[in-house]
Order: C-alpha cells, then structure tokens, then sequence
C-alpha cells in the first residue's frame, strides 16, 4: 500500500523546476479566499435567515443584485491591475493583494451586525454596501494573486501539481473551519455565541491572508509579455481587449463549465447545513462526521485527478469527474437518514473537488491561447471577466434557493419546519443543481482543447516566456552598455 501511494505522488509531483516548500507557498494566498467565500457567500444565507431572522427571499435578492453589479467591478478591476506597471521597490501583484486584505476583513466583520429590527429597506441597502465593498477588495485580491500564480507557472503539469495542492489543503482548512457553522447551526445555540465565534473566525482568517501573502516575492522576469500601457484610455482599452476574448470558444464553454459547476457543487456546503439542520434533523457530531467522512474519500479520490486529465485531456476529464454529482444530486431528493445523505454528498464532493482541480489549467489555457493569437498577455483582464461571467451564479444560485424555500414556507424562526418547506429544502438542494449539471454535461462536449490542443499551447507559451526573457536580458545588458 505504501509503494502504491508512492507512485502515486511521484506520477502527481513531477515537476522539477520549482521546489515542493516553493509550490506550497504559491497555494496559502488561495486558502484565505476560500475560507471568506465559506463564510460570506455560504454560511452567512444560515445566518441570515435562522440567526438574524431576514427572509430568505431578501436574502437571495442581496445576493443576486450583488452579481449584477460585478458586471461593472469585475473587468475595471481587471483591466486596472493589468496596465498597472510593475515597480521595483513595491512589484505588482503582490502589492495589490496586501493592500486588499484590510478592505476583505473589516466589511466581512460589519456583515455580521446587520439587525432584525431594522427596516426593511435598511437591511437590504446596508448589505448590498457591505457586499460591494467585499467584493472589491476580494475581487482585486483574488484576481492580483491569480495572475501572480498564473505568471509563476509554466505548464500544464506545474498547473495540475499547485491545483492537485490546493485542493488538498482547501480540504483540510474547509474541515476544520466547516465544524464551526456545524456546531453553532445544528440545534440551538445562542445567537450571541454565534456571532461571537463568527467574529474570532473572520479575525484569524484576516491574519491568515496577511501570512500567506508575506513571504512571496515579486520579480520583473516574472512580468514578460504583460501589459503595462498606463497611458491607454481605459474605455478603449476594455473595448478591445474583450473583443478580442468574446471571439474566445474557449473562454465562453471553460465558463460556462464553470458556471454551472458554481450553481450546483461550488455552494454544496449551503445545501448540506440545511440539510442536516432541517431535513434529517442531525446532530453537530453527525453532521460533523459525515462531512469529515467526505473529505477522506475526496482525499483518496484526487490523486487520480492529473492522471486522468494526463491521459484523456481536460475535456473528458470534466466529463468524468460532473458523473458523480448528477448521481449525488439526483439521489439527494429521496434520501431519509443520515447514511443515505452521506453517500448522496459524498458523490457531490468528488465532482466538487475533481472540478476544482481541471478549472485552474483550463482557465489558463485560455489565457495562453488568447496571449498567442493577440501578442498580449491579458492576465488580470481574462481572470476578471471569467469572474464576471461565472459570479452571477452565486448570485442566481442564491436568488432560487432563497425563492424556492420562501414559496414552500420556510420560517428560519422555527424549530421544526412544515412537511411543505421540508419539500421546499428538497426541490433547491437537489432538482435545481442537478438540471444545472445535466446542462454542464452537454456543454462540456464544445470544449475546444483536446490532448494535442493543449500540448500545442503549452508548448508554444514556453517558446513566448523564453523569446520574452531574452528580450529583457538584451535590455540589461544595453543599459549596463550605455551606462558605462
């Protein structure tokens, strides 16, 4: 057993140019963001509702209204980041993201002391705000650090090896930060409490974002073939560039992939407190060891992962790894004890890290493709509009689920809920998700990039980033020259 999961590792971990402690570090600012996602756009709908007492139906069109401004923030964001010249003393990326972390941490705290008492309006229009300025910092935190990741990695396979890494970790961070909303929504806890221990979980999240941006350097070599024209009209600029990306099968069926992955699996997490709150009326020790138990298989699964996506190719991998979650979601709607709903998300939980593990170099895959055909690595840009095309299903997700439980009655103020709003919770955390991974699974099919189509970006990127760096070193070499 032991030699089996040697090879494993060694079929998985490949990659020499960087070292293991090096490919680690380029994973810790993705944990963070994982961990504010959680909490914002997962835990906070429980709390919402069950907690401060808002209607989910309210609840839903904060998040839904939230995705359209994303429209407008997403691509000048983006855009802004990539003609933002990297500086010596202060880089790029990095700068950005540290310059973020305050923004993510004090609107993610001020989220929390929304009051019941309010009007109605009040609560509506103190949200969104709060929900806007979130999505700023996070949207230029997470778009500096993806580009940062993206410029660090050269292939497919050190792409695959920091997803394979990242979702290892996201696990086990997710497991343990996971218990928390398990212990305090699953039977009764003082709201107080609630809101106490929310708060020491949002103040070390803060400091985590701060620790896993600390140590990463930047470098000007890692900036070739960027874009820094800061003299360009921005209104142009966006303009072009997403004429340029809309001519993209790529772009529009990667997202669109993603897209549905956000409606149905990315969220799971929602559908999973309610139900075991709500539907099986689970104990926090059930409902802890189910999802625990869930991560493990999902532990055993992802090896598997880049082996698949080696031999067959990003599109029959997505194909494969979306199987599981129609069985999951399809099963969800029948299930009746806590077994059966152990299996049913066992299967949603593989699908949702198998997917998390392919999105990452599909994205870039695009990226790479787009940089060939225009001469422009439009990084952040790209990062930003895939953002922009796949937010709004949180924002749909969450608009549905919240409409469908106020139609079948729920009331986050009772402790037992009707047979009717019990049907309610079936239909959103099931029938919805499952007709989203059905259409997943027919848009997967139009993916462009094949085995040979990937190996031919990939090959001719290295090309590019070598052609780019010696550029620059011909540069050094003149100035030293002039100079002297």
């Amino acid at each position: 057993m032991k030699s089996f999961f040697k090879r494993q590792s060694e079929k998985v971990f490949s990659t020499t140019r960087m070292g293991f402690k090096e490919k680690i570090s380029l994973v810790f600012p993705k944990l963070p963001i994982e961990v504010a996602n959680l909490i914002t756009l997962t835990v906070m709908f429980k709390y919402f509702t069950d907690i401060v007492g808002i209607n989910s139906a309210l609840v839903g069109a904060v998040f839904f209204v939230l995705s359209i401004w994303n429209a407008v923030n997403d691509p000048i964001i983006g855009i802004l980041i990539d003609r933002m010249p990297y500086n010596e003393k202060r880089g790029k990326y990095l700068f950005i993201s540290k310059w973020s972390i305050p923004i993510i941490g004090v609107t993610m705290m001020a989220i929390l002391f929304v009051d019941q008492s309010w009007p109605k309006a009040l609560i509506y229009t103190y949200l969104l705000v709060m929900y806007i300025l979130y999505e700023v910092g996070m949207t230029a935190y997470s778009t500096a650090m993806t580009s940062y990741v993206f410029i660090r990695l050269r292939d497919t396979e050190e792409r695959m090896e920091n997803s394979v890494i990242s979702t290892y970790l996201i696990y086990i961070l997710s497991a343990i930060i996971s218990m928390i909303p398990l212990i305090l929504f699953i039977g009764n806890r003082p709201a107080e409490l609630i809101t106490f221990v929310l708060v020491i979980l949002i103040t070390l999240n803060t400091l985590l974002f701060w620790f896993a941006t600390k140590r990463l350097k930047d470098s000007q070599e890692y900036y070739a073939g960027e874009f820094t024209n800061s003299d360009a009209q921005l209104a142009k600029d966006i303009q072009r560039y997403t004429k340029d990306i809309v001519k993209s099968r790529g772009f529009w069926v990667v997202n669109g992939i993603k897209y549905l992955f956000h409606m149905s699996v990315t969220y799971y997490f929602t559908f999973f407190l309610y139900y075991m709150d709500n539907v099986i009326e689970a104990t926090s020790l059930q409902a802890t060891i189910i999802d625990l138990a869930n991560g493990l298989i999902l532990f055993l699964i992802i090896p598997f992962i880049p082996s698949i996506a080696r031999k067959y190719g990003t599109k029959k991998a997505f194909t494969i790894i979306a199987i599981p979650a129609i069985i999951g979601f399809a099963g969800l709607y029948f299930v009746n004890s806590a077994f059966t709903v152990f299996i049913a998300f066992s299967l949603i939980v593989i699908t949702h890290g198998g997917q998390m593990t392919v999105n990452g170099p599909a994205v870039s895959l695009v990226i790479d493709e787009d940089w060939q055909k225009t001469g422009v690595r439009k990084v952040g840009y790209i990062n930003a509009l895939s953002s922009l095309v796949i937010k709004p299903a949180n924002g749909i997700r969450a608009l549905l689920f919240g409409a469908v439980l106020s139609y079948y009655g729920y009331d986050g103020n009772l402790l037992v809920q009707s047979e009717r709003a019990i049907q309610g919770l079936r239909v959103a955390s099931s029938i919805v998700p499952l007709i989203a991974m059905v259409l997943c699974i027919i848009l997967i099919q139009f993916l462009p990039y094949d085995r040979e189509t990937e190996d031919k970006i990939i090959a001719r990127r290295i090309e590019m980033e070598e052609e780019n760096q010696a550029d620059i070193e011909k540069k050094k070499e003149e100035e030293i020259y002039n100079f002297e």
